[in-house]
């Protein structure tokens, strides 16, 4: 009873996190509206990056193993490069200008996170792999090639900025409450983290409420299918990045 008890309280709060944060980014945002109603019942169910065996696993890391800071940083530096070219792509294809504006935006945010995480895995003395033009010439036709329905990739995109937005205020809360200096974080580790976070919660804030104003005119069942998949798809996806973590540590820590 007391663990069903934490887990709503814990969905709650979230919840409520998500709609503040909806709620200040447009004055528009309803709680009545279809997705919020869709947002509540999935946010209800499970949230793998929420739980208390993720947030463990990443402090212990975090605190216990010195090197995984650079295997954290190379990877965030990887991901923000590629996805800010799907972003861009995406939004080129909609033919919206307002939705190509706001994820050109997102793109630009993307690359320049990807420049600040590097530049903390270069303070720390590691080195940014290059990556040969054939390969970088075979990831952009690989980009070139991806075609998603609009709604479907912008739910896809809301559940994984959510991630983002949650693990960077773990990270945070985490490093605010230790002298991270001595634990070998460069210094400017927690101004980068913040700038990169207020980021992430903009582009919470625009793909909701564009999956919010789809709902609302006639697009519901699209918004809601797309949100349960996202949904599997992101939860999926951390628990791979868990058993990553795990592999880390049986190859470098046994």
């Amino acid at each position: 009873m007391a663990n069903e008890l934490q887990t709503i309280v814990g969905s709650d709060s979230i919840r409520q996190d998500l709609f503040q944060l909806l709620k200040d980014y447009d004055s528009n945002f309803d709680i009545n509206n279809p997705y919020s109603k869709k947002m509540s019942s999935l946010i209800n169910n499970f949230l793998s990056y929420e739980t208390d065996v993720f947030k463990n696993l990443v402090h212990f890391l975090m605190k216990e193993i010195p090197n995984w800071k650079y295997h954290m940083l190379h990877q965030n530096t990887t991901d923000e490069a590629s996805g800010s070219l799907r972003v861009d792509l995406m939004g080129e294809r909609s033919g919206d200008p307002r939705i190509q504006q706001l994820m050109h935006r997102h793109a630009l945010d993307e690359e320049r996170h990807s420049r600040l995480f590097g530049g903390l895995l270069q303070d720390l003395g590691g080195e940014l792999e290059i990556a040969e033009s054939e390969e970088m010439l075979k990831k952009w036709d690989d980009i070139k090639d991806y075609h998603e329905d609009l709604i479907v990739f912008t739910a896809r995109v809301h559940t994984i900025e959510m991630r983002s937005w949650r693990c960077l205020k773990l990270y945070i809360d985490y490093l605010s409450k230790t002298d991270f200096v001595k634990e070998g974080w460069p210094e400017k580790t927690l101004d980068v983290l913040k700038v990169i976070l207020n980021d992430e919660i903009r582009h919470v804030g625009y793909t909701g409420m564009l999956l919010h104003e789809w709902a609302a005119n006639g697009k519901q069942e699209e918004v809601e299918a797309a949100l349960e998949e996202a949904f599997r798809q992101t939860n999926r996806e951390t628990w791979t990045d868990m058993s990553r973590m795990m592999d880390y540590l049986a190859k470098y820590y046994c």
